[in-house]
């Protein structure tokens, strides 16, 4: 299968991840990050689901995570 672009969040949180390859960021980083505004707890979610899609456009077992 072909990977597909994501859309511009995805890549966003991508290249996010690329920037600060090695580090551990909160999802309060990802979220004032790629959204540029101060975070909530209300954020939480957003963050997850858009993780979680670009986790499965890019893993082949998106299901098994690093803490196991």
């Amino acid at each position: 299968s072909s990977l597909s672009i994501p859309p511009y969040t995805e890549y966003e949180i991508l290249h996010l991840f690329l920037k600060h390859r090695g580090q551990v960021l909160s999802i309060q980083d990802i979220y004032e990050a790629i959204w540029t505004e101060p975070y909530s707890y209300a954020a939480n979610n957003i963050v997850m689901v858009h993780i979680s899609k670009l986790r499965h456009k890019i893993e082949a077992d998106c299901k098994q995570t690093s803490r196991g």
